[in-house]
């Protein structure tokens, strides 16, 4: 099997780098989801306020973000619900937030809120 520039074989690269994002995102955040068996994590950015992962599992693709200090009330996930609720309600294809297996709109590790929402392509 070809090497790539690490020196790694590519199935150990992609070993590597999804123990790495599982360390980025707790295991306690993910169980809190029911999306089942998760096949990878990807941080898609380093975004200016919220970091952000897609999630694939089981289930399903999903959206997970941790959310700045700042932006991580209730009151703000609330909107979220709200704004993308009234979009799909008119017609336009829009996320759709994900409640935790307790029902809450936020999860909370010991340093961070989180949310999930369904992922669009493109």
């Amino acid at each position: 099997m070809r090497k790539n520039k690490t020196g790694f074989k590519p199935c150990l690269v992609f070993v590597l780098k999804f123990i790495h994002m599982k360390k980025l995102v707790p295991k306690r955040i993910l169980a809190s989801y029911e999306i089942g068996e998760v096949d990878s994590i990807n941080k898609l950015s380093d975004g200016l306020v919220h970091n952000t992962f897609k999630i694939k599992a089981k289930k399903g693709i999903f959206i997970l973000q941790q959310l700045h200090p700042v932006l991580n009330g209730e009151a703000i996930a609330q909107d979220f619900f709200a704004v993308t609720s009234y979009l799909a309600s008119c017609g336009f294809k829009t996320a759709t937030g994900i409640l935790s297996r307790s029902g809450a709109k936020l999860v909370k590790d010991h340093h961070h809120m989180w949310r999930m929402q369904t992922f669009i392509p493109g």
